[in-house]
C-alpha cells in the first residue's frame, strides 16, 4: 500500500485517495487473498482489521460484492479457528497455519480494539448477529482480562516473557483512560 501511495504521489497531508487509487489497491487485496481461509498472503497469518476495514469501505463506496464477501470470509475463519479464544475470548495475535488453527499464544490490546471495530461495522452492514456478538465478547475480554487495578489497561498478553508464559505485560504510560 505504502509504495501505491508514493507511485501516485500521495502525501501523508491529508490528500484524499482518488478511486483510482482506490481500486488499485482493491485488486491488490483481491490478488492475495486466500479463497479458501479468508485473509491474505500464507502462514504466518495475521487478522489485518485495517484492510479489512479498507473493504468494508471500497464495498460502501463501489457495492462490489468481492469486497464485502473477502472481509466476511476472513471474520468469520477467524471466528471459528484458534486464533479466536473460544472459551476465554479475544483474538491472539496471529495464527502459524494458513487455517487460522494454531495461535501464536499471545494478545494485543490494539489487536483487540481494530477487530471490534472490524465485527462491529460487519454487524451494522450485514445485521448478521455473529459480529455483534464477537465484539461484545472481544469487550468481555478485555474488560476481563487486561484491565488493569490502577484503571489503565494491559498491552498485551505476552506468549512468552521474562520465562513465563502469557504475562501480562503493562506499561504505565499507555492506555490510560
Amino acid at each position: 500500500m505504502i509504495n501505491l501511495l508514493r507511485k501516485n504521489n500521495i502525501t501523508t497531508k491529508g490528500d484524499i485517495l482518488s478511486q483510482e487509487i482506490s481500486d488499485e489497491a482493491f485488486q491488490q487485496f483481491l490478488a492475495q487473498f486466500d479463497r479458501e481461509y479468508g485473509g491474505f498472503g500464507k502462514a504466518p497469518k495475521f487478522p489485518s482489521p485495517h484492510q479489512l476495514l479498507f473493504l468494508f469501505k471500497y464495498w460502501k463506496r463501489t457495492r462490489h460484492e468481492q469486497a464485502l464477501l473477502m472481509a466476511e470470509k476472513s471474520l468469520q475463519s477467524m471466528r471459528a479457528g484458534g486464533i479466536f479464544y473460544q472459551i476465554g475470548f479475544g483474538f491472539h495475535r496471529y495464527s502459524t497455519d494458513t487455517a487460522w488453527i494454531l495461535p501464536h499464544f499471545e494478545k494485543m490490546l490494539y489487536d483487540q480494539a481494530l477487530l471490534v471495530m472490524a465485527y462491529l461495522e460487519a454487524f451494522q452492514i450485514t445485521g448478521k448477529f455473529v459480529y455483534q456478538k464477537t465484539a461484545r465478547q472481544v469487550m468481555d475480554y478485555v474488560i476481563r482480562d487486561m484491565s488493569s487495578p490502577e484503571g489503565g489497561f494491559y498491552s498485551a498478553e505476552d506468549a512468552d516473557s521474562e520465562g513465563e508464559e502469557g504475562k501480562r505485560i503493562f506499561y504505565k504510560t499507555e492506555y490510560f483512560l
